[in-house]
């Protein structure tokens, strides 16, 4: 079910945008939004931003809207070894992240079939997530995201 999901995620990505993904822009506003974490909180719940919703996405879609916090997540995974002593393999949870930004019309028209991908995975173990670049342009600069919409899993 997972391996039909991302097919038809792909082959639906080429025939709603017809095109190559919008550039990102040079002059991209610099300032993030701070989201207060309580320590005690499930670990998901230090991923994503719950309070903040664009009006062009369904409140009951399976697609968790991330925040910076994200890049925590990226980096804890990310084995370091400095001490020779090689560390506990981390419990590895892959992800399908789109990178998007709010005014670009092709991540509008894509955003459905996203959404329909998010729903078809729901019960595997691939987490389906998108971030908004525009409020947190250094998870799209960690990433080197070069236009919107890019999905990365």
């Amino acid at each position: 079910m997972a391996s039909y999901a991302l097919v038809f995620l792909l082959a639906s990505v080429s025939s709603v945008l017809g095109t190559t993904p919008t550039p990102t822009p040079t002059n991209s506003n610099e300032h993030t939004h701070h989201v207060h974490v309580n320590n005690d909180n499930e670990h998901h719940k230090h991923l994503y931003n719950q309070h903040h919703q664009h009006q062009h996405h369904s409140t009951n879609s399976r697609v968790l809207e991330l925040s910076d916090r994200f890049l925590d997540l990226v980096n804890q995974a990310a084995p370091s070894v400095g001490n020779g002593v090689a560390p506990e393999e981390p419990k590895f949870q892959p992800w399908l992240v789109m990178f998007y930004a709010p005014w670009c019309g092709h991540c509008k028209r894509l955003e459905p079939v996203f959404n329909h991908v998010a729903q078809a995975l729901h019960n595997t173990p691939i987490r389906v997530g998108r971030v908004d670049c525009t409020r947190f342009p250094s998870v799209g600069s960690e990433f080197k995201i070069p236009g919107y919409p890019t999905i990365m899993l």
